[in-house]
């Protein structure tokens, strides 16, 4: 055989491979299983949350998925409408988000949720519907924060059904969590992957879209390309001006000389360009 040759078939063989590494393929059905305003974003006004970035990745890359669309905020709601909305359209996969309000609930029960998880992922499976395991998002910016705390043993039981199970496992709290130790936002206090505790802002849902990317088979270097152009695109929360990213870090830097947090800065900017503003 020629070396011609011979490279022609490694490149072919490359090719192969990483196409064989993704785990869906154009036509596919995919479920979506959450609370419908953290999964479609609805706090965010330029982008529908991780699910639209999902879906348009995998466009992208050539993969125009079928979509499924599932709001059921518990694990108890979920069990209840999986038949009719999931189980009958019988998708490839089954995306399950669900914890995070059941955790934080008055009156939250790990085990009646570990009950009904456990007979969604069998009803799943006798379906012969594939399963990506969500761990919950995080609660606060701050990760010792205590309803953080309350949502450690739902993502330890996640993650071992997943294993058990064989099933795909998309660690998104520990994704987040990373997230917030990194050194490199340390000069923000708030703004990091939440709206001020009320639900993930813009960058949140870039690492939850990037995780589940990752978990479909989409390589790392492209999920890394991808969220950076997320971050130049899209702004990271809509309570700061819709700045993007690198402006938000700036300002974070700027704040933290002057020893304050990036909102009281912001404000104080604002403050003074309308008295500048005022004295023209």
């Amino acid at each position: 055989m020629s070396k011609k040759s011979i490279l022609l078939l490694l490149v072919s063989f490359a090719a192969f491979s990483l196409t064989a590494q993704i785990k869906v393929k154009n036509g596919d059905s995919l479920a979506f299983a959450g609370d419908k305003v953290i999964t479609e974003g609805k706090t965010l006004r330029t982008f529908r949350g991780y699910i639209q970035l999902v879906t348009d990745t995998l466009k992208t890359s050539g993969i125009q998925i079928k979509r499924i669309d599932c709001n059921a905020a518990s694990a108890e709601k979920l069990l209840t409408v999986l038949p009719k909305k999931v189980i009958a359209k019988k998708p490839l996969y089954l995306i399950v988000g669900i914890g995070f309000q059941e955790a934080l609930g008055k009156n939250a029960s790990l085990e009646n949720y570990k009950n009904n998880v456990k007979k969604i992922f069998d009803l799943a499976k006798k379906n012969s519907i594939n399963v990506i395991v969500m761990t919950s998002f995080v609660y606060s910016d701050n990760p010792g924060h205590a309803n953080n705390a309350k949502l450690l043993p739902y993502n330890e039981f996640l993650r071992a059904e997943a294993k058990n199970n064989h099933f795909i496992l998309a660690d998104i709290n520990k994704a987040l969590t990373d997230e917030l130790n990194s050194p490199a936002l340390a000069n923000l206090t708030t703004g990091k992957v939440t709206h001020y505790n009320t639900g993930l802002n813009g960058r949140g849902h870039f690492i939850v879209a990037a995780t589940l990317l990752e978990a479909l088979g989409i390589s790392k270097e492209k999920v890394a390309e991808t969220k950076k152009a997320w971050e130049k695109k899209y702004p990271v929360n809509t309570l700061y001006l819709n700045i993007n990213f690198s402006d938000f870090l700036n300002q974070a830097e700027k704040a933290s000389r002057d020893k304050m947090d990036i909102k009281q800065y912001t404000i104080k900017e604002i403050k003074e360009i309308k008295e500048k503003g005022k004295a023209k």
